[in-house]
């Protein structure tokens, strides 16, 4: 929501959404403005809502459907209230980016990030940060730096200078983030965009709704640290 007269935007909590997380072992990687913010950038323009790329295997996204459950959340349009929508993991497999909000604010889901391969991909070299108080894994700076060039919106192009210089203050070398990781594919659409009225959600909801059930082969779970034999599910 963009915070009109009549649907105010929430004030953003992201350790309440966390917390609902943790509670249904969702697995999960901080993307985006939250990752960086988490690193210790300081972004030139406060973050209003946070991204989560979940692991796409079928017990996560039974796992992920029940905390939406208990969020409350519902899709994200300009103007217009929540559209509550029903979802499951059969659903949730085939998409790419819900955009949803609850009481506790605004977030994303981010199921294939631009530049990645999503979370199977991301894990590998994320961080154990803290995010809203609690801790969490993170998407490193090289990876948040690769999705933002490769997106290049107007808000990627207003932080990148800022992501680069503190990237380069630590020592990376930042040339090398366009061709450091190549991307596999996903087996998943395009990025698609937010929806631009409460119709092409309703719309988007129905496709959505309609998906079949997948049939291929289950993903690990890879939320086990490096060096860990069995990591904490964040």
């Amino acid at each position: 929501m963009s915070g009109s007269p009549t649907t105010p935007r929430p004030n953003l909590d992201v350790g309440a959404i966390i917390d609902v997380f943790q509670r249904h072992a969702v697995n999960f990687v901080v993307v985006g403005a939250s990752a960086a913010e988490a690193a210790g950038v300081v972004l030139p323009e406060p973050t209003r809502d946070v991204d989560f790329t979940p692991a796409d295997d079928d017990e996560n996204l039974t796992r992920l459907s029940d905390a939406i459950d208990e969020l409350g959340a519902g899709i994200r349009v300009d103007g217009s209230e929540p559209i509550p929508f029903a979802h499951n993991a059969a659903s949730l497999s085939g998409v790419t980016i819900l955009n949803l909000t609850c009481t506790a604010g605004d977030f994303d889901l981010v199921f294939a990030p631009t530049a990645s391969d999503g979370y199977h991909d991301l894990i590998a070299r994320a961080t154990a940060l803290p995010v809203g108080g609690r801790t969490v894994f993170v998407a490193s700076l090289v990876d948040v730096i690769r999705s933002k060039r490769e997106a290049n919106r107007p808000k990627d192009r207003r932080v990148l200078p800022v992501l680069i210089r503190y990237a380069e203050s630590a020592g990376l070398d930042v040339e090398q983030f366009k061709t450091l990781f190549p991307r596999r594919p996903s087996g998943r659409p395009d990025a698609e965009s937010r929806p631009a009225s409460v119709a092409d959600a309703r719309k988007r909801l129905a496709d959505l709704q309609n998906r079949p059930q997948p049939k291929g082969e289950q993903h690990p779970d890879s939320s086990t640290p490096p060096g860990s034999p069995r990591g904490p599910r964040l």
